[in-house]
């Protein structure tokens, strides 16, 4: 099953690479532009959820090398 599907939302920082997926998929966006958000507190900024989950996703994957990949995206 595929991550992201038709109708599904993406909340991004603009990067001009997820237009793809918007146009394509017909995927609803919701656009918070990294340079508004530039400098900003973590508590003040809208990414900082998301931009949190990363990282712990990020150091999860680092820390566990041998954990199978095939479906993360999943």
């Amino acid at each position: 099953m595929p991550h992201v599907t038709k109708g599904s939302t993406m909340i991004d920082d603009g990067e001009r690479s997820h237009s793809l997926l918007v146009k394509e998929l017909g995927v609803n966006r919701i656009v918070h532009p990294r340079k508004e958000k530039k400098g900003l507190e973590d508590s003040r900024n809208t990414m900082n959820p998301i931009n949190t989950v990363h990282r712990m996703f990020k150091r999860f994957m680092k820390n566990h090398g041998g954990f199978k990949r095939t479906h993360i995206q999943d």
